[in-house]
């Protein structure tokens, strides 16, 4: 043999070598307890599939009021079975590796590897039969090639085993005998979920569904691969969110360093100013890059928990599928489903998404030196910070969408909280809404390490505000504010609906939140509260103060009044919030203005202006809030007979005047000065195009919503003209004649039938 031939073999036995150490080391760390730091002994499996000794299960905290034991890696309660510990499910797969471990141990000549054939004696073990599945020595090599009955036995060299050693390891099971028959178990019944034999078929499971052991375990184990699947992935995207988690604290520890020597520097610089104010500067920058890497540790030490407990289950329930024990796999196919479906749930509620960006700067200026008194105390380290399932980094957002999940991160490291033993009793927190006081229930969880996990999904929307507590007292950026804004289902169907009304017309909303309709034909005016009871009815048919005909508009101000378009009777009259009237407008007094015919509908504007729309004069009357005349204005160039039938008006943040007319199929736009400019829709029953608009309302975010008397549905556009969508609100929407718009968003629609709320 050539030197370079010779050369290369020694090389590659060396990396056999090293590969065979690595797999039994990688072996024996498998087989090896986590608990008593020894080669699993009778190891069983717990309900969370993790595996222990079972006599390492005596040492394991047990409940006795409830039987259970609870896994040190992941904290699960397994109950324990009336019989005892020991019925536990054997771990299977454990003593597989066991053998597995010892077997290659044997064939690397790692311990004493005696013939398994002779009896009496201890004779070394110098090949493997295939055919015996056993060691043997030399004599009974020597008998295997010269006995008939074993010379067609295959005879391995033990560096020719090491190879492929996997397919020589013994395997001990064996498949389950009929408690009933003493019979083979070849048979599996669908309805029992059980192996039986086939005398069991005709006894007890005659109309039942079965199959052979095989093929039910086959179909089985593709439905397990099926589930199985979603958890692929979820350790590599668990790995990538640690890892952007220490690249960030490491971010922040090396600017954090950046930090103190720019303080350092600059207050060298202004010692004699600032040098009381000097350590304590120190200290928050300190402090708020503690904060900081703890709050990324923590997150990071969450997701490995995770981690631990999804890539366990997802590797046992693999090896489960693809090794050959049937018996065991339907032992085990109901928890490893549940199982399954527990971690992937807390995968899902699990925020991959860093709760800080690596930001932390400091610039010092003379205004800035001139305002640290009065800003000393900038942070105690309990910052509030905020994440969502939906997005990126939410710190420092204040609105939300409805569903959402949002969580809200707390480094519990202030002055005001200390680590007790139960630490969950320190904190308190809760969601209550600006809008009704009601409380949203929330979930809090706490690590040992002082950091808290608040986390919500709204139901409904508007604004919210956050309170959270460490033993008693506020921390720094609670309360919290924050508003929840409708999501893309919010109009598929009415949140509420007030449906005992009488011909409903004009609808108002005042800053209580309670809604004002107008009832046409009744002639009242009905207030009803929050939760849609009638709080406040008045008015009844007549020309008297207070007295209505027909009934349309109604609009209230900052101060609670209201203001009727008492249409029939051509006026407008003011109440007070508890319904006593207070003035009346009808125009033939004015010689500007002259009488008002058919007032339909009247809104409020930004400066507390009372505009009209004088629907038989076709123009619009401009009112001061005590009802005394101030101008009118119309369609273009003030030729106010070009509006053929308007009918409502509303305002946007600009002040801009939007005017439905339900014969000419538009919407005039004038600026606050009362000139044109421009209109929006055409006559149609497609998107985009208007049947008889009616009502009319514009929200925060400069959307128009005109409701279609024709189309008998509510178009959306923007303030710049263009369609943006429209619904019927998932019911039948009669003759919508009016509508309006909260400061949080919700929709009050008045119909020919009732007033729903979106």
């Amino acid at each position: 043999m050539s030197l370079s031939k010779a050369s290369a073999s020694f090389s590659t036995s060396a990396i056999k070598s090293k590969s065979y150490e690595t797999q039994l080391q990688q072996l024996k760390t498998a087989t090896t307890c986590k608990v008593c730091k020894k080669f699993y002994s009778n190891p069983k499996i717990l309900v969370c599939l993790h595996s222990f000794c079972l006599s390492c299960l005596d040492s394991l905290h047990t409940q006795e009021e409830d039987n259970c034991l609870q896994c040190p890696d992941c904290q699960k309660l397994t109950n324990i079975p009336q019989e005892g510990k020991d019925k536990l499910p054997n771990a299977f797969l454990l003593n597989r590796k066991l053998e597995e471990y010892a077997f290659l141990q044997k064939a690397l000549g790692k311990v004493e590897n005696n013939c398994e054939k002779c009896t009496g004696k201890s004779v070394k073990a110098t090949m493997f039969c295939e055919g015996c599945r056993k060691f043997v020595c030399d004599l009974c090599v020597t008998i295997h090639k010269s006995w008939a009955e074993f010379s067609s036995h295959n005879l391995l060299k033990l560096s020719e085993l090491r190879d492929n050693y996997q397919a020589y390891v013994p395997d001990h099971t064996s498949a389950p005998s009929c408690r009933s028959h003493s019979k083979e178990c070849n048979i599996f019944c669908e309805t029992c979920r059980r192996e039986i034999c086939h005398e069991c078929i005709i006894k007890n499971h005659r109309d039942h569904r079965y199959n052979l052991v095989a093929d039910s375990a086959k179909q089985h184990k593709k439905d397990m691969t099926e589930k199985l699947k979603s958890l692929d992935g979820v350790p590599e995207e668990l790995d990538q969110a640690i890892s952007k988690l220490e690249s960030l604290s490491n971010g922040f520890s090396a600017r954090g360093k950046v930090v103190s020597k720019e303080v350092k520097e600059s207050f060298e610089q202004l010692e004699k100013v600032v040098v009381k104010q000097k350590a304590s500067l120190l200290d928050q920058a300190a402090n708020i890059v503690e904060s900081k890497v703890k709050l990324l540790l923590n997150q990071k030490c969450m997701l490995e928990e995770v981690k631990v407990k999804v890539t366990s289950c997802h590797s046992f329930v693999r090896q489960t599928v693809q090794n050959g024990h049937i018996p065991e796999f339907f032992m085990m196919e109901e928890q490893m489903k549940d199982r399954i479906s527990e971690v992937s749930k807390e995968f899902a509620a699990t925020d991959l998404t860093p709760v800080e960006e690596p930001e932390i700067y400091f610039a010092i200026n003379q205004e800035q030196v001139d305002a640290f008194p009065a800003v000393g105390n900038v942070s105690d380290g309990s910052i509030l910070h905020v994440g969502s399932k939906t997005g990126d980094l939410l710190n420092g957002r204040t609105s939300f969408i409805v569903k959402e999940v949002v969580t809200f991160y707390i480094a519990l490291s202030s002055a005001y909280y200390k680590m007790t033993n139960n630490p969950s009793e320190e904190i308190s927190a809760e969601f209550q809404s600006l809008r009704d006081s009601s409380i949203c229930p929330a979930t809090v969880a706490i690590s040992n390490s002082g950091f808290a996990k608040i986390q919500c999904a709204f139901a409904d929307r508007g604004r919210y505000q956050l309170r959270v507590l460490v033993s008693g007292q506020h921390i720094i950026g609670s309360p919290y504010s924050f508003l929840v804004k409708p999501n893309a289902d919010q109009f598929n169907q009415p949140l509420r609906s007030i449906t005992k009304l009488t011909s409903p017309r004009g609808i108002a909303i005042n800053k209580k939140n309670h809604i004002i309709a107008t009832q046409e034909t009744a002639h009242t005016v009905t207030v009803y509260g929050r939760k849609c009871k009638k709080i406040l009815s008045f008015g009844s048919i007549g020309t008297e103060q207070g007295q209505f005909n027909q009934p349309t508009g109604v609009a209230v101000d900052d101060e609670g009044n209201i203001y009727v378009a008492d249409t029939k009777n051509n006026r407008v009259q003011k109440f007070d919030p508890q319904g006593t009237f207070l003035a009346v407008f009808g125009g033939e007094s004015d010689s500007q203005c002259g009488p008002l015919s058919v007032p339909a509908g009247i809104k409020i504007s930004n400066e507390q202006e009372v505009y009209v729309v004088d629907r038989g004069n076709g123009r619009i009357v401009v009112l001061t809030q005590e009802l005394t005349f101030k101008r009118l204005f119309g369609s273009p160039g003030q030729n106010l007979s070009q509006f053929q039938d308007p009918w409502d008006i509303a305002f946007d943040a600009r002040g801009f005047c939007y005017v439905t007319d339900i014969k000419l199929h538009c919407i005039f736009i004038f600026s606050d000065t009362g000139d044109f400019r421009g209109r929006i829709g055409s006559m149609g029953t497609q998107k985009s195009r208007l049947n008889r608009p009616s009502g009319i309302a514009i929200n925060q975010q400069g959307q128009i919503f005109v409701c279609e008397f024709g189309n008998h549905r509510v178009s959306i556009f923007h303030v710049s003209s263009e369609f943006v969508d429209c619904f019927s609100g998932g019911l039948s929407m009669v003759n919508p004649c009016s509508i309006v718009i909260d400061h949080d968003g919700f929709v009050y629609l008045s119909t020919s039938e009732a007033v729903h709320v979106f």
